[in-house]
């Protein structure tokens, strides 16, 4: 099974794929915290930077 870490970073003119990395919590909590969106994504809304720190370092 293929891991986060496996596959390469993606970048065309006018779009980048990376991996996500600890710098983008911030942004990364403003639609984790939204009940509608993470009805459609993990469904476990997180609340806080520490708990959106957290989940990329155990997911990525």
């Amino acid at each position: 099974m293929k891991q986060v870490t496996d596959y390469p970073e993606i970048q065309t003119e006018r779009l980048r794929l990376r991996r996500v990395r600890l710098s983008d919590a911030p942004a990364m909590l403003i639609y984790m915290s939204d009940e509608d969106t993470v009805r459609w994504l993990s469904g476990i809304r997180k609340q806080t930077i520490t708990e959106i720190t957290q989940s990329i370092r155990d997911y990525f």
